[in-house]
């Protein structure tokens, strides 16, 4: 039985062809499964861990902006999902336990990920040849600077969703090709993997590169030392262009010569002024507009500036981008929209004292994943995979950015992993799962 739930909740998470009310997606069926599986003591007790303070300290920041919210069902809905994903995570931080599924459960994900991939690939290939789409896969999408361009995202809601996943799966992809008892399968497969990403022409194209890098960073001098510095170089690179291109649209850049006769000639005997026109002079004019994302950052520091200490409420910004809109601020259909960023996001909704719980769970989570892979062995699997889970959350937090990565269901799946992980795997062949 939970087996066959986990299953259906991993296969079914990119699945999101038809959603419902609220956002409720089909694999939320077989989460529920699972979290009442755990509330019911249907999967063994395990002890409280930091991590549990910390997401409980995170529950508490939305909950105190409240006070600000003006629309308190609005805000009292927001919460109620953030407490399912708590949840989602309890429920893993015990199933995260079982000799069973501890080890696979990360890579199932992955040939989700595979999977997904496949799908999306094809999606492309058939609109290159056909100019046909289907558009629950993906679709023509004007691009700043690059035009309209198919963006495939598989079975997932959004390009941005699913570039996602794949920043997430990608260490263990890279671990599975290096550690796995299927490392060639696994190896000739990441192609895959990365084209699908490159079709998404999402932000996540810069926290993969990143989440990538820091898995394989141990091992890049293994073979030339320059495979390092050229990562480095390579990533920098991708994270600098990613963002140069996600605030404003130039439009044109006009540069003039002129000249001007009324400055007075220099004094030195080095600098030369032509006497009937004057000192030389280039004008340099801008021509650009504003890109939605950046948009919604400086919305999103007005607000925090308005109310400092606990924010606006919780999924109150919809009501900030309204009263932009209804200002001639931003344009549809950004008029009712969230903020696209985890951390700005968080200062507008809950303030500082929010989003300070919000840091100090990400410090506990990157401390809890802390870890260094090796080559072989049970105990050796579960470091990699530590280790993969460490890269994975740091390339979801550059991605961070221009998403709200925290109502990832697949996050807060890795978060109860790691919750999981904080207690020595020998401890869990002596509470085997019912």
């Amino acid at each position: 039985m939970l087996r066959s739930l986990l299953l259906g909740l991993l296969l079914l998470l990119p699945v999101s062809l038809h959603r419902f009310p609220g956002n409720i997606l089909p694999a939320d069926g077989f989460a529920i499964g699972l979290i009442a599986a755990a509330a019911l003591g249907k999967l063994p007790r395990r002890r409280w861990s930091r991590l549990d303070a910390l997401v409980g300290l995170y529950l508490l920041g939305g909950l105190i902006s409240f006070w600000n919210s003006d629309n308190r069902a609005a805000s009292a809905l927001e919460l109620a999902k953030q407490l399912y994903l708590a949840a989602l995570y309890g429920a893993f931080s015990v199933i995260g336990r079982d000799p069973r599924f501890r080890e696979r459960i990360l890579p199932w994900m992955t040939g989700v990920g595979l999977a997904v991939s496949v799908i999306a690939l094809g999606a492309t290939a058939v609109y290159a040849v056909s100019g046909r789409y289907l558009y629950a896969i993906g679709n023509p999408w004007p691009v700043p600077y690059l035009g309209e361009v198919f963006r495939a995202k598989g079975t997932f809601y959004t390009h941005e969703y699913f570039g996602n996943y794949l920043t997430f799966v990608l260490p263990v992809w890279l671990g599975l090709s290096r550690f796995g008892p299927r490392a060639h399968f696994w190896r000739w497969t990441l192609p895959i993997g990365a084209a699908a990403l490159i079709g998404t022409f999402s932000h996540a194209w810069a926290g993969w590169f990143t989440a990538g890098l820091l898995f394989l960073w141990p091992f890049l001098q293994e073979r030339n030392r320059w495979f390092k510095p050229a990562g480095v170089a390579v990533t920098i690179g991708v994270i600098l262009a990613i963002q140069a291109v996600s605030w404003v649209l130039i439009r044109e850049v006009r540069i003039e010569r002129s000249f001007r006769p009324d400055l007075p000639a220099p004094t030195d005997q080095y600098s030369f002024q032509d006497p009937r026109r004057g000192a030389e002079q280039l004008s340099v004019g801008i021509a650009y507009n504003w890109i939605s994302y950046g948009l919604l950052k400086r919305f999103s520091l007005e607000t925090f500036a308005q109310h400092p200490w606990i924010g606006r409420g919780l999924n109150r910004f919809h009501e900030v981008t309204q009263s932009a809109f209804d200002a001639g601020r931003i344009h549809h259909p950004y008029e009712r929209i969230d903020p696209h960023s985890m951390l700005l996001g968080r200062l507008a909704e809950t303030g500082g004292i929010g989003t300070g719980f919000l840091i100090l769970l990400w410090i506990g989570l990157l401390g809890a994943a802390a870890g260094r892979p090796t080559r072989a062995g049970p105990e050796e699997t579960f470091l990699w995979m530590r280790r993969a889970l460490w890269a994975a959350n740091i390339g979801l937090l550059v991605n961070s950015l221009h998403v709200d990565i925290m109502n990832f269901r697949f996050l807060w799946i890795g978060f109860g992993l790691l919750a999981a992980w904080q207690i020595p795997p020998r401890e869990d062949h002596e509470h085997p799962a019912a």
